[in-house]
């Protein structure tokens, strides 16, 4: 992957295999999130793709004896930002690069993280509503990810595309 991702103040990581890994050391029941969207500007498309790493905060074990684990502490959010020029905006050419980015990044992280223990969740900036324009690609966004063996979220519940990185899509 030839993505180069960043702290929430910048700094840049230099191995992104080792610092989810460290992550995942200090939180070994952490979640991994991934999501991207984009903004238009005249000329240029900007992707912003980040990795939320939940942390923790609650592990309780139910009458049959499983753990349960809930995420109400936040996250540690890290970015990589992409600017393309581009003569027209195609919406779905656009959503499906988000969808592509999205994806990427969630096979790297389940694939050569090796302390990862729970599925990569993959939240995507689309609506589930037909009368939406993103909806044209719902569908096939959905079971594209889910084929790779992602938990798959969307909207209204996929903050951090539709929020996390709205903002930095922005900047």
């Amino acid at each position: 992957m030839n993505k180069q991702f960043r702290t929430f103040d910048k700094m840049p990581i230099e191995d992104l295999k080792l610092y989810i890994e460290s992550w995942l050391n200090q939180n070994p029941e952490g979640k991994i999130v991934v999501g991207t969207d984009s903004q238009k500007f005249k000329r240029k498309m900007c992707y912003a793709t980040i990795i939320a790493m939940y942390y923790p905060s609650l592990v309780t074990k139910n009458i049959k004896s499983d753990i349960v684990v809930e995420y109400r502490s936040g996250a540690h959010l890290i970015y990589t930002r992409e600017r393309i020029k581009t003569k027209k905006d195609y919406l779905f050419d656009r959503l499906w690069k988000e969808v592509e980015d999205t994806r990427e990044v969630a096979e790297f992280v389940a694939n050569e993280i090796k302390n990862l223990k729970h599925t990569v969740e993959c939240h995507l900036d689309i609506n589930p509503k037909v009368e939406y324009e993103s909806n044209k690609v719902f569908q096939a966004a959905v079971g594209y990810l889910k084929s790779y063996n992602f938990i798959v979220v969307v909207k209204p519940d996929s903050w951090i595309a539709s929020c996390a990185a709205d903002i930095f899509s922005r900047n």
